[in-house]
This record gives structure tokens, C-alpha cells and sequence, in this order.
């Protein structure tokens, strides 16, 4: 009989030093900003309730000090992206799906003061996005939430994590090929945080 050769993971011995690097090269949306939209959701919260579709829970998109830029959108799970998903109403919930384009919208917006258009003609790689990527501080998925309930001591697993696909503060820059280390790692949400 052969000997399996195990290796170790060693990752754990230099995830804090990968996060301290990766922090200085993440770019985050500015506190005064961040407070701004807190501010505006306060009286866009009644407004909403009137462009939204009838069976759209509010809460996940309006909660607490809410820096959710565009509320009513989130990220589909693999199972909804059925027939023409984006930017359609998913009649179960109410809320509109989408792909990172509404994320994307806010940082074209603080770079270029446009909405954000890809592709070669597009604003994003002509201004220089296109040397980043967007990374997510926390899950926006109900499945997403192992890392939040090992960085907080109480996590709400009924409430619905939808507002963190386009919170101001969640959403961060990071250059190309440098997201994947963050990902898995708990010292990914020091990186992304700024904590």
C-alpha cells in the first residue's frame, strides 16, 4: 500500500499579513458620503413604497442606518436566473434581480459622475475602473452569511441580506486578481472593512 502524502494548509500563518496589504490597495466610499445616503433613506424610505412592486419587503433594503444605494435590486441565486431575469421583478419577493450593474452604478457615479456603461465604447474602462473589481464586504445572499455570524456575536438570520448588494459602505474596489484571497478568509472582512 502507497502513503498519501497530506499537505498542510499554512494560509492561516499569513492571512493577516495579506489583509493588511490588501487594505492598503482597497478603496472604500468615504464616511461623509456613506452618512449622506443614511441621511436620504430616512425620507426615501415612505417615498419608495410607492414605485416598489405590492409584495416587496421594505425592511431588508431600509433597516437600520441604511446605506443602501439602490433599494429593491439584489443579486440573484443560481435557481431565479430563469428565462429573462435582469432587471425584471422576481414575482415571489418583489425585488428586482440584477448582475453587479447596479453596484457598479455607484462607483461610476463618484468616478465619472455617470451611470455606469461596460464594453469597449463603455465609461468603466475608460476611467479606469476597468483595473478593478467590486468586492462585497459581506454576503448579499441568504447563503453568504458564515462569515457574518463568525465576525458578530448576534446575527438575524431572518432578516434578509439583500441591502448589503448595493450599500455604499459594503462595496468596495479592489485592482484586478487581488479579490479571490479576501473571499474565504475571515482577515478578507479586515481588508474590505478598513477595520
Amino acid at each position: 500500500m502507497t502513503d498519501i502524502f497530506v499537505y498542510k494548509d499554512l494560509s492561516h500563518s499569513v492571512e493577516k499579513d495579506i489583509a493588511l496589504i490588501l487594505g492598503r490597495i482597497t478603496h472604500h466610499i468615504h464616511p461623509v458620503i456613506v452618512d449622506y445616503i443614511t441621511q436620504e433613506n430616512i425620507e426615501y424610505k415612505s417615498h419608495f413604497g410607492y414605485v416598489c412592486a405590492d409584495n416587496l419587503d421594505h425592511f431588508p433594503f431600509f433597516y437600520d442606518k441604511s446605506d443602501c444605494v439602490f433599494p429593491g435590486f439584489r443579486r440573484p441565486i443560481n435557481k431565479e436566473k430563469a428565462g429573462k431575469w435582469k432587471n425584471n421583478v422576481f414575482k415571489e419577493d418583489g425585488t428586482i434581480l440584477n448582475d453587479n450593474t447596479f453596484p457598479r452604478h455607484i462607483w461610476a457615479y463618484m468616478t465619472m459622475n455617470k451611470a455606469y456603461s461596460g464594453g469597449s465604447n463603455g465609461m468603466w474602462s475608460k476611467s479606469g475602473l476597468g483595473n478593478f473589481e467590486l468586492a462585497h464586504v459581506f454576503g448579499h445572499k441568504e447563503d453568504e452569511r458564515d462569515l457574518e455570524k463568525e465576525v458578530f456575536s448576534s446575527v438575524d438570520e431572518s432578516v434578509k441580506p439583500y441591502g448589503l448588494f448595493t450599500s455604499a459602505s459594503n462595496i468596495v474596489l479592489i485592482p484586478k486578481g487581488f479579490a479571490k484571497p479576501t473571499d474565504q478568509m475571515k482577515s478578507g472582512v479586515i481588508v474590505k472593512s478598513g477595520v
